[in-house]
């Protein structure tokens, strides 16, 4: 597998002269940095956003998120995965936006959009086991995973409503031969602690994978 290093800067700048007859915003910022780094069984990634609308020169409606990723090839087809993520809403909304948090971007056992915020902090963790097959360039793999975040009310990078965590089993199908590194997850997952009625969750989804 190919995997780019070192730095990618961008940047994008958009002026909204008219929208449908109602001059709404002045225009659009946004800049996006990432560092790859790969060093023998050791791999790495971090990555920060920050997007904003303006109005008469005042910042609104936008988001901040930084993220930061490693995998250890352990050897026998095993690999470790470790991840961070924080996620913030920025500026003055015209309108009330939220952020969420659930299974669908990382959260095991909980539902989609089950909490939600101005800010959050989300932790992951992956053992994964590729096995030793492959079926028209698909390769299979079995998976543990684990996953600790919470949410808050302000925009904090770190959040500072409860704990929530949740643990999970799943099965990753990844193709050999595809231009972009993309991972179907099939996860059976469940909270731990006072969560833990809500029961056992089974999800699909696609995810871009380290």
């Amino acid at each position: 597998e190919y995997i780019p290093t070192g730095w990618i800067l961008t940047g994008t700048a958009l002026a909204n002269v008219l929208s449908r007859g109602d001059v709404r915003d002045d225009g659009y910022l946004a800049a996006l940095g990432s560092w790859t780094h790969v060093s023998g069984d050791l791999y790495g990634k971090a990555s920060g956003t920050w997007k904003s609308f303006f109005k008469d020169g005042q910042a609104r409606e936008g988001s901040a998120a930084a993220t930061a990723e490693g995998r250890w090839l352990a050897g026998l087809g095993v690999q470790a995965i470790m991840g961070a993520g924080t996620q913030v809403v920025t500026g003055v909304p015209a309108r009330v936006r939220e952020i969420s948090l659930g299974e669908d971007n990382g959260l095991p056992g909980y539902p989609a959009r089950y909490l939600s915020g101005k800010g959050q902090f989300l932790t992951t963790s992956e053992i994964r086991w590729a096995l030793p097959l492959e079926a028209l360039t698909v390769a299979p793999a079995l998976a543990i995973v684990g996953g600790a975040g919470r949410v808050s009310d302000r925009p904090s990078p770190f959040g500072d409503g409860p704990w929530r965590e949740g643990i999970g089993f799943g099965i990753r199908l990844g193709m050999t031969r595809a231009p972009s590194a993309l991972v179907n997850h099939l996860t059976v997952s469940r909270p731990l602690g006072p969560d833990g009625k809500l029961g056992w969750l089974v999800s699909f989804g696609a995810k871009q994978s380290l």
